[in-house]
């Protein structure tokens, strides 16, 4: 048997779909998460994602290095506003960028 902590599982999806993550965790009112990371307003439209996102985390699985890197760039965090992202309220989205090959990059703390 092994135990998995969020992060450990997050690398080990990354890894296992050879794909670019982003992993979000909050603790704030939905709407002042949305513009502390506004890429989250398309998911509106989708309950069964918005319900796992309002327990307070979600793991985006992305395409791209480039794209993961704006997603993380717009993710206001405790370092405060983004080159891409201006928002200065209450609201802070700790977010954790991971490679293809499992390994963590940038966070935002």
């Amino acid at each position: 048997m092994e135990i998995l902590d969020t992060h450990e599982v997050f690398r080990r999806l990354c890894k296992a779909e050879h794909r670019w993550g982003v992993l979000i965790e909050f603790s704030d009112d939905w709407e002042e998460v949305q513009k502390a990371a506004p890429y989250l307003k398309f998911i509106e439209s989708n309950p069964e994602i918005v319900q796992v996102l309002l327990d307070g985390q979600g793991i985006l699985l992305i395409e791209t290095e480039e794209e993961a890197n704006k997603i993380y760039e717009q993710t206001v965090g405790d370092d405060g506003p983004t080159e891409l992202n201006p928002y200065q309220g209450k609201c802070r989205v700790y977010a954790l960028l991971c490679n293809p090959n499992g390994e963590f990059l940038n966070e935002n703390t």
